[in-house]
């Protein structure tokens, strides 16, 4: 190797290591407060206390972000959207008892989104509203998972990307109906079919069951987190959500026997 070839290399390692340093101030520097923000900040242990795997009468959580761009590819269990663009039109989807907590959050803490939401929330009288400046990116470094929309699962599908679906509930109800190329390990007999998930623990495994007031997903979702599977999200909406947007399988069915379900070759395919 040549004296110069040496010398561009040790210098482009310099000018890495001086980028990496001024990325690391200037995120540091971003979560200083500024003159925009909400006057009440939370932190990622107080969001983490009040997140449940369903929703709660006494507390909302708000994800401000634009739905179909942003919340539907992942957002904090048991959040309601309400983007900041529509919060005018949506505001009736807020709590009737103006002392609920209210959690807002977008996408971090350059986004102006939730602190804009929580002031219009205040305006109209709300009194116990707490802004997660640091957002989503900073709940997913803490937490175990996160929920997805279906229209997720359902570009998934498209896509023929590669993971797993899982459907969470009982058999009798997964026979009832079910989303295309999902298959049935319910929670219950979750340690008798862990035979079934991929022997690949970095294939993404994405659980449903029966709608936001089903915990069966998320539990299962933990369960597979114990075992080492490293790409595991929820789709809360479950099947009610699905069948809400897509249908019964009619709309997406690929063929098959059952309601909502598809021939073993497109399956087959999808993995």
């Amino acid at each position: 190797m040549s004296k110069a070839i040496r010398s561009l290399m040790l210098a482009s390692a310099i000018f890495g290591l001086m980028l990496m340093a001024v990325t690391a101030q200037a995120q540091e520097a971003s979560s200083e407060p500024q003159e925009w923000w909400y006057k009440n900040i939370a932190e990622v242990d107080f969001v983490l206390e009040h997140v449940n795997m369903v929703r709660s009468e006494d507390v909302m959580i708000i994800d401000s972000r634009p739905y179909e761009t942003k919340f539907v590819n992942g957002y904090i269990p048991t959040s309601v959207s309400i983007p900041f663009s529509k919060f005018e039109e949506m505001q009736g989807e807020l709590p009737e008892n103006k002392d609920t907590l209210l959690i807002f959050y977008c996408g971090g803490y350059h986004c102006k989104l939730s602190h804009k939401s929580a002031k219009a929330a205040e305006a109209l009288g709300y009194t116990n509203i707490q802004v997660f400046a640091a957002g989503f990116p900073e709940y997913k470094k803490h937490a175990a998972y996160f929920s997805v929309g279906v229209e997720y699962v359902k570009d998934k599908l498209v896509d023929n990307a590669n993971y797993l679906l899982i459907d969470a509930r009982p058999a009798n109800k997964y026979l009832e109906g079910q989303i295309p190329s999902s298959i049935n390990i319910p929670f219950s007999g979750f340690e008798d079919k862990v035979g079934m998930l991929p022997a690949d623990k970095d294939v993404e495994l994405i659980y449903y069951c029966g709608g936001y007031a089903c915990k069966l997903s998320h539990k299962s979702a933990l369960a597979a987190i114990e075992l080492g599977y490293t790409k595991v999200v929820v789709a809360e909406a479950g099947y009610p959500g699905w069948v809400e947007l897509y249908g019964a399988g009619s709309s997406v069915s690929m063929g098959g026997d059952i309601e909502g379900s598809i021939d073993l070759d497109f399956f087959n395919k999808s993995m």
